[in-house]
């Protein structure tokens, strides 16, 4: 029997038409198709529609000036820190505000400073998430073929599906992409999840 390549079988048939493997407790979701929980089906209603494609413009400019010149390694260390240095300043300023203290080990300032202080920590916050998103679009945009960095380009419409089910709705996403360099084309369909449980 002919497979499509999307399919994964993780039946085996083996001699005399024994069946090894299991299906029992393995959620499976093909696009267009229904979600099957273990054994039963869940959902069969669908619908396939196009979205705008990824602004990636901040990326686009910062990303290659960040990681050539410093390293991913580098820069993914310091969003870190700078991520986690704005989440402080700001769990401190909600020290600050409250009649009590809310977090122990961290201090509170006066009303004065506080306010300077949450500004601080959404910049750290603000900072720490643009240089992890760099490094993000770094590992994304790398071209599996030729092997050059920041190569990847979205070229069509992303397709997004979203399939209604006993749990919600759960959404999938394909997006393609081609390498300004060697050409290769990549279609990458997501992992589902599920954005509506309010059943």
């Amino acid at each position: 029997m002919k497979r499509n390549e999307s399919e994964k079988s993780y039946i085996d048939i083996g001699d005399e038409n024994t069946i090894k493997g299991d299906l029992s407790g393995r959620d499976m979701y093909k696009a267009g198709r229904d979600i099957v929980k273990g054994d039963k089906i869940i959902g069969t209603s669908s619908k396939i529609y196009k979205v705008n494609k990824e602004n990636v413009i901040i990326e686009k400019i910062i990303a290659p000036h960040l990681i050539n010149n410093y390293g991913k390694k580098k820069v993914g260390i310091v969003g870190v820190i700078t991520s986690i240095a704005g989440l402080i300043a700001i769990f401190t300023w909600v020290n600050s505000i409250s009649f009590g203290k809310v977090f122990s080990y961290l201090p509170a300032f006066p009303e004065s400073v506080s306010k300077f202080v949450l500004v601080f920590g959404i910049i750290l916050l603000l900072v720490g998430i643009l240089l992890l998103n760099a490094v993000n679009y770094h590992s994304s945009t790398k071209c599996k073929k030729c092997g050059k960095d920041f190569a990847y380009e979205e070229i069509e419409y992303p397709v997004r599906q979203d399939t209604e089910t006993k749990e919600g709705i759960w959404r999938t996403e394909t997006r393609t992409y081609e390498c300004k360099y060697c050409g290769n084309v990549e279609k990458i369909e997501f992992p589902p999840y599920l954005i509506n449980n309010e059943r």
